[in-house]
């Protein structure tokens, strides 16, 4: 049996039924959307900023 360690260093798998993934989905499309707008604005360095969260 393979054991499964994550390149950060935890041990525990996911449970990816226990995921609220309308809340997910909803982040990101929030920050897709910031990140858009200050695209559209030129500021790049809000840009690098949003993408790095």
């Amino acid at each position: 049996m393979r054991e499964s360690i994550s390149a950060n260093g935890t041990e525990k798998q996911t449970n990816w039924d226990a995921i609220d993934w309308g809340k997910a989905n909803r982040i990101v499309r929030n920050l897709r959307q910031r990140i858009f707008r200050a695209a559209r604005e030129g500021d790049q360095k809000k840009v690098r900023s949003l993408q790095n969260s």
